[in-house]
């Protein structure tokens, strides 16, 4: 711990903190010793003023940092759930495809393109459930990352 650099303090302009300097005040509050007992009330003042103009600023980037989070997963889910359906479009056509190429093989096509196109829609089967599973996780992953931003933003507020 430290002791309050009350010269700094005592120097900041409230009406022109940008983050940088608060970042910095903040850190320095955070190693501070706490205030002398017979610490005069001017001081005392000014210490609350400066530590609830830090603490909205850190609000702030909380809120700021929260919301492109939100951006960022309601970007991801619009983007999963596109490809999904795409996915989905896709077997749903290569199963319309084999139907027509069976009764194609019932009136004597060939069989052999029926088990290629039986392959492939197994096999674009799987990509699905590969795909869903990486939703999953990416909508796990995301609901961290909200959570880990929630208690830093309520960290933040409890400065």
């Amino acid at each position: 711990m430290a002791p309050i650099n009350w010269k700094q303090l005592m120097a900041v302009d409230l009406e022109t903190l940008e983050e940088e300097e608060a970042d910095q005040l903040c850190e320095m509050l955070e190693k501070a010793d706490s205030p002398a007992e017979d610490t005069d009330g001017a001081k005392m003042l000014r210490l609350y003023e400066v530590t609830r103009a830090v603490m909205k600023i850190k609000a702030e980037q909380g809120d700021a940092a929260l919301d492109e989070l939100d951006k960022m997963a309601e970007e991801q889910g619009k983007d999963s759930a596109k490809k999904e359906q795409d996915l989905m479009d896709q077997i749903r056509d290569l199963e319309d495809e084999v139907t027509r190429l069976r009764r194609m093989g019932e009136s004597g096509g060939g069989s052999r393109d029926v088990r290629m196109l039986q392959t492939e829609i197994q096999e674009l089967t799987r990509q699905v459930d590969l795909m869903q599973g990486e939703i999953r996780d990416k909508e796990r992953e995301l609901e961290k990352e909200q959570k880990e931003v929630e208690r830093v933003n309520i960290k933040i507020l409890n400065y």
